[in-house]
């Protein structure tokens, strides 16, 4: 997928009539914009949750089939625990499994994963860490989560576009040396 080049007027040519879950205009410039719903009221609270993860920030770092897009899985393990208490979030299609991730137990897409979790703990903050995932471009405009894109030399070079993409769609670029302090 991240190998298969369109350029913008392409997309917007394909995407005419459609809205978007983008705040910004990264894609399409005249899209109307869906806000994901996402109420933050005492109502949708489960307290014996929200005491446990009250004020709390909670590291998540995004899963991908490693094994189809190349990755040596001792990369990911050492990006992995550079980061403070993170829980990892398995991707659908990865079939490699590691003792050195906290996997998270959830049968839910990212993003709905992501709306339960801050509709039950509205104070929750939640830092989400990926390598090219485009989930941080769906939720990078959800309140309360901030989406960091880790990327090595390699990446810079061959995903520009992408990469170009994450920058005006509101996740922070985060160099492999700025994680693993190398």
């Amino acid at each position: 997928f991240l190998k298969i080049q369109f350029t913008t007027i392409k997309l917007r040519n394909l995407s005419k009539e459609h809205f978007t879950i983008f705040n910004e205009k990264i894609i399409l410039r005249e899209a109307p914009y869906i806000k994901h719903y996402i109420d933050i009221t005492p109502k949708s609270l489960n307290l014996t949750q929200f005491h446990r993860t009250s004020n709390k920030t909670i590291n998540i770092f995004l899963g991908a089939p490693w094994e189809v897009l190349d990755y040596n899985l001792n990369y990911i393990e050492n990006l992995y625990i550079h980061i403070t208490d993170a829980l990892y979030f398995k991707h659908p299609r990865e079939t490699i499994h590691s003792s050195v991730f906290n996997y998270m137990n959830s049968n839910l897409i990212l993003e709905d994963f992501i709306v339960n979790l801050l509709n039950e703990n509205p104070s929750c903050k939640v830092n989400l860490y990926g390598l090219l995932s485009t989930s941080l471009l769906t939720v990078a405009n959800f309140p309360q989560v901030s989406c960091i894109c880790i990327y090595d030399d390699n990446m810079k070079a061959q995903f520009k576009m992408l990469l170009d993409t994450f920058a005006k769609g509101n996740v922070r670029l985060t160099p492999v040396a700025d994680i693993t302090n190398e």
